[in-house]
């Protein structure tokens, strides 16, 4: 028998929408008990799809690794089987939204959202709000890296990395950060939205300039 706990994880307040850098925020998603046979169940499916339209609707872009990881704890269940991974990820391909692949694994969209004109930066928080930095899409990364160099003009590929980073809420250079980060910058890049001096120094080009500007 599924047992349905009381508690809900708090939902936070969308921040002001036309700012351009806001705190991740979390879905808040209803406690529920069920085993790793249980969710797989038939009688199950509509409530591990609300489920997932909860996640998605307040934090995509966000990645399947992510939201399979939120759903499963909010129905109690501590370990991953293949069994369960296989079901959610062809649930999350049943509802039909747009993804991207990054780092082996999938950003999912919703159809509202086009992943060439996405603009927000969202920080990295505390609990559910903390992101691993492979769930970060890189466009949103690339939008980090825009807006250092929009406030600091130019500055070394390094030094940019750093502060992009810093921007979203990782304060430490990790191999797995300057990877998502230097992908960030190559998607820029290849964007032709940055330019680069003959000692390496990054600056944003005039369509860079000009993408830059709805960050004001």
């Amino acid at each position: 028998p599924i047992q349905e706990s009381v508690e809900i994880i708090p939902d936070v307040p969308d921040a002001d929408s036309s700012a351009c850098v806001q705190p991740y925020k979390a879905a808040g998603l209803k406690s529920l008990s069920l085993t790793a046979e249980d969710i797989v169940q038939p009688a199950c499916k509509k409530m591990v799809k609300d489920a997932i339209r909860s996640v998605i609707d307040k934090e995509a872009p966000v990645s399947e690794a992510r939201l399979v990881r939120r759903v499963i704890q909010s129905f109690g269940i501590t370990r991953m089987t293949g069994k369960v991974q296989a079901f959610l990820s062809e649930t999350i391909t049943s509802l039909g939204l747009n993804s991207t692949i990054q780092f082996e694994d999938r950003i999912i969209w919703k159809n509202d959202q086009s992943p060439d004109d996405y603009s927000l930066i969202r920080v990295s928080g505390e609990g559910d709000c903390k992101r691993d930095i492979k769930e970060i899409p890189v466009q949103e990364a690339a939008n980090a890296v825009c807006l250092v160099l929009h406030e600091q003009i130019g500055m070394s590929r390094d030094d940019l990395i750093k502060e992009s980073a810093k921007l979203m809420g990782f304060a430490r250079l990790g191999s797995n950060v300057t990877a998502c980060f230097e992908s960030a910058v190559q998607y820029a890049d290849e964007k032709s939205l940055l330019s680069f001096d003959e000692n390496g120094n990054v600056r944003l080009s005039e369509l860079g300039i000009e993408y830059a500007s709805q960050f004001n």
